[in-house]
């Protein structure tokens, strides 16, 4: 006879139940952190010389532009990149 100490008597009181409420909390966890990461992701950014974002401005193809001391950032509209 086990004594009631026994760690392997207390894994069997463990119920089936509970173990698979913790594997879909876990699935589930993992489903959603997938899920997010598809729609936050940041936008894709190019180095460019400086020309050829004056020729985007000309164009009317800048839809933002920002300066960041000596970096130069200009953001297109969504439905041109």
């Amino acid at each position: 006879m086990t004594p009631p100490n026994n760690p392997q008597r207390q894994e069997q009181h463990s119920s089936p139940l509970s173990r698979l409420i913790i594997s879909m909390m876990i699935v589930l966890a993992m489903g959603a952190y997938f899920f997010l990461s598809l729609f936050t992701r940041a936008p894709a950014m190019e180095n460019v010389s400086l020309p050829t974002i004056v020729s985007a401005i000309e164009a009317g193809q800048v839809e933002t532009l920002i300066v960041r001391g000596d970096v130069l950032v200009a953001i297109l509209p969504t439905a041109i990149k």
